[in-house]
């Protein structure tokens, strides 16, 4: 709500309050998933603000930790697709924060990271189905599309 109507501030420290209590709740109760993930999702949400808030830096730190969290879930209870979910979130984050700042767009022209073309590609897909792709970056997804193009035969 505070996200809307457009008090980055405000809403930022209130996310900041929920994670504290988020995580002195998992830290008390260490075998408790539900615990964990409640500390994830406060993790992604502060990370949600710090994007809009343009601190691209901040909101990876708080994407990294909600993956790390989802890993070890995911790791303890391999049989649930909730922590997969949480996995997949948390990767569509930092994608998200790997191309507004260049960084996906860098490791796949140098094959740094893992990253292919067609993941970059992919993610702007995602980004324009979902009509987040500004006008004016279609060019990139493109060029993304050609890149990948050049990848696979190569």
């Amino acid at each position: 709500m505070l996200l809307l109507a457009g008090d980055l501030a405000v809403a930022r420290e209130r996310y900041e309050a929920s994670l504290e209590l988020r995580r002195a709740l998992s830290a008390a109760n260490p075998s408790s998933a539900e615990a964990k993930r409640d500390e994830a999702a406060s993790l992604i949400k502060l990370g949600d603000v710090l994007v809009q808030a343009g601190d691209l830096a901040g909101a990876r730190e708080r994407y990294e930790a909600s993956l790390e969290l989802a890993r070890a879930l995911s790791a303890s209870n391999p049989s649930s697709a909730e922590p997969k979910r949480d996995l997949a979130v948390s990767y569509e984050r930092l994608g998200k924060v790997a191309l507004a700042s260049g960084e996906m767009w860098r490791m796949a022209d140098q094959g740094l990271g893992g990253v292919s073309w067609a993941d970059v590609a992919a993610e702007l897909e995602k980004m324009s189905e979902a009509g987040t792709l500004a006008p004016v970056d279609e060019p990139f997804l493109e060029q993304a599309r050609a890149k990948a193009e050049e990848e696979a035969t190569e």
